[in-house]
């Protein structure tokens, strides 16, 4: 039976994260690189250093855009009190993981067949 994963590298098929070399077992997460793709254990394609810049931007963007929403007045009025220390970093940090968890299971290759000869 033939595995399911190709690496783009020369070296043809792979079994194993590109950046760490860890065997990957039920699931890959497809990197594209300069045109080419690889494939990656799941930390390594977290710590994928555009995914995260990427990430950050959109949560930069929506974070801002959901605090100017909801805390508008409360801002306006009587500049950040203390019930808000909690609430607005909270916002940034789920805009970051919805924005990470869309990426990873976008790139993700669920159930495929992994040759580990």
């Amino acid at each position: 039976m033939e595995p399911l994963i190709q690496d783009a590298s020369l070296d043809g098929l792979r079994s194993s994260c590109r950046r760490c070399d860890a065997e990957l077992h039920r699931s890959a997460y497809e990197v594209r690189m300069s045109g080419t793709a690889a494939y990656y254990c799941l930390r390594c394609a977290l710590m994928h250093r555009p995914m995260v810049r990427r990430s950050l931007v959109i949560s930069l963007i929506v974070g801002t855009l959901l605090t100017a929403i909801n805390q508008r007045n409360v801002l306006v009025q009587s500049g950040l009190p203390a019930s808000l220390a909690w609430q607005v970093p909270l916002t940034y940090v789920v805009s970051y993981c919805v924005a990470t968890l869309g990426a990873i299971l976008n790139a993700r290759s669920a159930g495929v067949e992994l040759d580990h000869a």
